[in-house]
């Protein structure tokens, strides 16, 4: 063992500290000139926080740009405000790291706080969250916020602003909380709706310059109070705090134009129009209250239209989700160009108007109940959509037990006022087609009269005179025989009776649809009325010029059971829920194709290179532990002096690696870069003369077991005395492994001797330098990512597939369990595969729908990639799923175990299953209330799988 005596400044520094009378006791901290962290006072630990926040804010209303509304941006204004909140109060109490480290569980009472109100109903805060990040979408901005999102924005608005606020005010630099959350703001401005980005962009560039104002305020405040001189400093320091604003609203308007621009983020095309298809019956649900209606009187609520006639069937609307219209909060009717409008009330209708109000209990999906040709609502707050063809109203998510909203229309115009109604306009002739009368209609339409509405009701008396209404309202054919029949007295149901209704009114000339909904008469008390699903009914809406669409409801002469059970039901559901949609797979020609793909290859690669990035970082604490046992080894077999050594050098390696006093200097003049403490100056005392004075040949086991206990005491001390930040700063620094306290005692490795350098060696060293230079580290890494992405965008001729379906798609009927399910194919709907033109990865596909008894239940989708598809690549095959513009998909299995991905929609699943070779894929699309879906898709697989 070498043990160097002091040299002579050392002996005098001994003896000058023997003289100074020491206090009984204090608190280990570092000195002002290694540690400025310890001098933040809690008025500038307060202006520290309200910079964290104004940054945080900005990057916050940036991120919550990306939803609909404006609670969004009080979200995440909350989160930024306790995040810098909580740090800041912490610099009023004893103990600031242990308050800061209370951040993460204040957020997650508060985050679940605000989802309370949604988990009364099944829900779980899990469940809400995994749902919002399921359905993913933030790229196609703006979208709903779900509940899940309250959730995730407030806490990441709150862990970015006490982020800054921890690091700044432990730096002691405040312009630390202004940059940390600049790079979540500049992410996303790239996603930013082009509606809003120009707002969104000023004011988070706004909150940023605010931060910087802020930031600079304190320093040059702590300048002021520390140089005389300040009045340069200030000067200064304002001129580049005006440089930097400047800079920043820059940045700004380049984040803009590239907005705009859509180089990195090409605007989306909105969805396909959902084409019409024939109603279907849905399952049968508890008759539980739906919602609660009051009014002065009865009047029928509908939820939805059938205006299209084809296949001797009515249809449902075809829909289109970029015409759907926000309703103000003045609560104006929003209107669509080609949608004629009816005058106000005044002109044609009694005068005054229906007050309507509508309390939702128990609605599944976002279409909300409605009346006939509304002339302006109360949303009473809430975000509600309009779609003006069929005058649907539709709200931001699932409509949720207690919304409430209020509706103004006309009162129902007399028989005289309809009368007298001007023709249609020419814009409804689309809802005048019809087939051919037949010859026994076209002699009942000569002998009714001339007026429109006269000619109606002619029409509807003769058929009520004559059909026996027999059934439930179940949506079934009505052709222009049927209707024939019912003239002549045979049986139909409520709906066919509708249907013919309709059909007269069409073949009349005035412009007919089928209105669904509720209806009921009784109320539960005066103005108030229940509305349960036995309530459904269906009825004529006619359109008479000047008034709009009116609502004509009326029941049969004759039933074969009681007037009562014949009540017209329907249990049609909203058309844009139940159409069928052809999903086809397109390969998009944009930059963000590779946007697209870099996500992927980062969702894949992240997890290794945080974990990579988090083990560079802090292996140098797992060295650090290592080394400590092996000194303790080594000190156990040198004896009392050894053990002494490495106690206190274990304690000042601590003390380097938290930047306190980092020079090499003994014991005793290190007792002035530290607070004074009675049991440091022992140790101190100890270790010098043990090592070097009147102990040195004289140790003993005791002496050894006390500077143990009192540099693990003391370290202890120190360490306390820090932030949390400065602790896994030092856990992680490596200056006590480049230069330890002494080389006497064993490391890892040993210590490098300077060489002699020559022409040749400052050569190689010179080589070396560039080959470990960051710059060419970079290109590096740029060549490789290059490379990478190259490799998963390329496709080979060489390896091109075969264009293959399964020998066999689907069987006619399938047996699950005690269900029998037909399966139809839709030649109609496959004609989607050829419109979707040489973008199409598909070069064939089949569409067949799923039926127990009438009603569809699921679809199934066969499409045959292209022979430069290859599906078997997993880039390829994530982009393929992309293409869907179905949102995220995830990695389940089938209870055949067929392994598929599955995507979640507002009511119905999507699962997606490609086959090992890559050559076509199978897409079932079923509603979430199908109990046996997954079981069907899985007996289809295998069904697949024994004929291929």
């Amino acid at each position: 063992m070498t043990i160097e005596a002091p040299p002579r400044d050392v002996a005098e520094t001994t003896t000058d500290s023997a003289a100074v009378d020491t206090p009984t006791t204090s608190l280990i901290e570092p000195d002002d000139e290694t540690e400025a962290t310890s001098t933040i006072s809690p008025r500038e630990a307060l202006m520290i926080g309200a910079s964290a926040f104004l940054s945080s804010a900005g990057a916050g209303w940036m991120c919550s740009a990306v939803f609909v509304g404006a609670f969004p941006h009080m979200i995440a204004l909350l989160g930024a405000f306790v995040g810098a909140g909580v740090v800041a109060v912490s610099y009023r109490t004893s103990r600031p790291a242990l308050i800061q480290l209370l951040l993460v569980p204040i957020t997650l009472v508060i985050g679940a706080i605000l989802l309370v109100p949604y988990t009364g109903h099944g829900e779980s805060l899990p469940g809400l969250v995994s749902q919002a990040v399921s359905l993913g979408g933030l790229q196609f901005a703006p979208v709903k916020f779900l509940p899940g999102w309250h959730f995730l924005l407030l806490l990441l608005s709150a862990l970015i602003a006490g982020t800054a606020a921890a690091i700044a005010t432990a730096r002691g630099q405040a312009r630390v909380a202004t940059f940390i959350p600049l790079p979540l703001l500049f992410a996303a401005s790239m996603i930013q709706p082009k509606k809003s980005d120009f707002l969104s962009t000023g004011i988070g560039l706004t909150c940023v310059i605010a931060s910087l104002a802020v930031s600079y305020g304190v320093e040059l405040s702590r300048e002021s109070a520390s140089d005389t001189s300040a009045g340069t400093s200030s000067r200064f320091e304002l001129r580049r705090l005006l440089r930097a604003a400047a800079v920043m609203t820059g940045l700004g308007l380049v984040l803009v134009l590239i907005a705009q621009a859509g180089f990195l983020f090409p605007p989306v095309t909105p969805s396909v129009a959902v084409p019409p298809r024939h109603p279907q019956m849905p399952p049968s649900v508890p008759n539980k209250l739906l919602f609660t209606v009051r009014s002065p009187t009865a009047v029928p609520v509908r939820i939805g239209v059938l205006d299209g006639y084809a296949d001797n069937g009515w249809e449902t609307p075809p829909y289109d989700p970029s015409l759907v219209k926000k309703v103000p909060a003045t609560g104006a009717v929003p209107v669509d160009a080609g949608v004629p409008v009816a005058p106000p009330a005044h002109s044609v209708r009694a005068s005054g108007q229906l007050s309507v109000t509508f309390d939702v209990a128990n609605l599944t999906g976002d279409v909300l109940p409605d009346v006939a040709e509304p002339e302006s609502f109360a949303p009473n707050g809430n975000h509600l959509t309009f779609y003006p063809r069929t005058q649907m109203l539709q709200t931001a998510g699932t409509a949720k037990p207690g919304l409430t909203y209020t509706e103004l229309a006309a009162n129902a115009p007399s028989a005289k006022q309809m009368e007298a109604a001007t023709p249609a306009p020419k814009a409804l002739a689309e809802f005048t087609l019809a087939p051919p009368a037949p010859p026994a209609i076209t002699a009942l339409l000569a002998k009714a009269p001339a007026n429109p509405f006269d000619r109606v009701q002619f029409l509807r008396t003769a058929l009520y005179k004559a059909v026996i209404a027999k059934g439930a309202g179940v949506p079934a054919n009505v052709s222009p025989a049927d209707v024939v029949g019912m003239l002549s007295g045979k049986t139909a149901t409520p709906y066919q009776i509708v249907g013919a209704e309709a059909l007269l009114a069409r073949w009349a000339g005035v412009p007919a649809r089928i209105g669904y909904g509720y209806y009921n008469t009784t109320p539960k008390s005066p103005g108030v009325y229940e509305i349960y699903p036995s309530s459904g009914s269906d009825w004529l809406e006619a359109y008479f010029g000047g008034i709009g669409w009116v609502p004509l409801i009326g029941q049969p002469l004759h039933a074969e059971a009681s007037l009562s059970q014949q009540k017209p039901k329907s249990n049609i559901q909203p058309s844009r829920q139940l159409a069928l949609v052809v999903y086809v797979p397109i390969k998009e020609q944009n930059p963000q194709q590779l946007y697209t793909l870099v996500r992927w290859w980062v969702s894949v690669l992240a997890p290794y290179v945080v974990g990579l990035a988090l083990l560079w970082t802090f292996w140098p604490g797992l060295v650090k532990t290592l080394r400590r046992r092996r000194r303790a080894r080594w000190a156990r077999r040198q004896g009392p002096s050894g053990r002494i050594l490495a106690a206190y050098a274990g304690f000042r390696d601590v003390a380097s690696d938290l930047r306190i006093a980092t020079t090499g200097d003994l014991p005793l003049a290190f007792l002035h870069h530290v607070a004074a403490d009675e049991e440091h100056e022992e140790l101190a005392w100890l270790v010098t003369r043990a090592l070097w004075g009147d102990l040195r040949r004289d140790v003993r086991p005791e002496d050894a077991d006390a500077a143990e206990r009192m540099a693990a005491s003391v370290t202890r001390r120190v360490v306390t005395a820090q932030s949390a930040t400065n602790r896994v700063v030092a856990f992680a620094a490596r200056t006590s492994l480049r230069e330890p306290y002494t080389w006497d005692i064993p490391a890892l490795w040993r210590q490098s001797q300077p060489k002699r350098e020559t022409p040749r060696r400052l050569g190689l060293r010179r080589r070396h330098a560039l080959v470990q230079s960051p710059a060419l580290g970079l290109v590096l890494m740029l060549f490789l990512a290059g490379g990478l992405l190259l490799s998963g965008c390329s496709s080979s001729t060489s390896a091109s597939l075969p264009v293959h379906l399964p020998s066999r798609i689907a069987p006619a009927k399938l047996t699950v369990g005690s269900q029998s399910f037909q399966l139809q194919r839709e030649l109609t709907a496959e004609v989607a595969y050829k419109r979707a033109g040489p973008a199409s990865l598909v070069a064939t596909g089949q569409v067949y729908t799923v039926r127990l008894n009438t009603a569809v239940q699921a679809s199934l989708q066969v499409g045959a990639f292209k022979p430069d598809v290859d599906a078997r690549k997993p880039a390829i095959r994530q982009g393929i799923l992309h293409s869907f513009g179905l949102g995220a998909f995830r990695r389940t299995s089938l209870p055949g175990g067929q392994s598929i991905y599955q995507g979640t929609l507002p009511s119905q699943t999507v699962d997606v299953y490609i086959p090992p070779n890559g050559r076509y894929y199978d897409l079932f699309v079923a509603q979430q209330t199908f109990a046996d879906a997954a079981a069907v898709f899985a007996d289809l697989l295998g069904y697949q799988g024994e004929g291929s």
